[in-house]
């Protein structure tokens, strides 16, 4: 009898710990949101970035999961030639994170 009993509030303790860490994880996650917007491109900065006008000023954005070369190094110009054909002068949707300001400063 007491070996169920504690059996059953070890498994009762799981699940109570289970269930707070899935309301931390969700009010954690409210807290950081995204803002979408959609704007035109008005400057290509380099393959990997560029700038939308957003607020009646120009926003940098970083494009998330892309690595391109910077304009110094080898292949910059050709990156920033590609992206300025794709999207220069047209309307993106961009979901705008916040970043610590420390590594780079814009949005992804």
């Amino acid at each position: 009898m007491w070996r169920r009993m504690k059996v059953l509030l070890t498994n009762l303790r799981y699940i109570t710990n289970l269930l707070l860490a899935s309301l931390l994880v969700a009010f954690l996650s409210s807290l950081v949101s995204a803002s979408e917007i959609t704007a035109p491109v008005v400057s290509i900065l380099d393959g990997d970035t560029i700038a939308v006008l957003h607020s009646n000023r120009a926003e940098r954005v970083r494009l998330n999961g892309i690595d391109c070369p910077e304009k110094g190094q080898a292949f910059g110009k050709r990156a920033k030639h590609a992206a300025s054909e794709l999207v220069f002068g047209k309307e993106v949707k961009s979901e705008l994170w916040p970043r610590p300001r420390l590594m780079f400063e814009g949005v992804i």
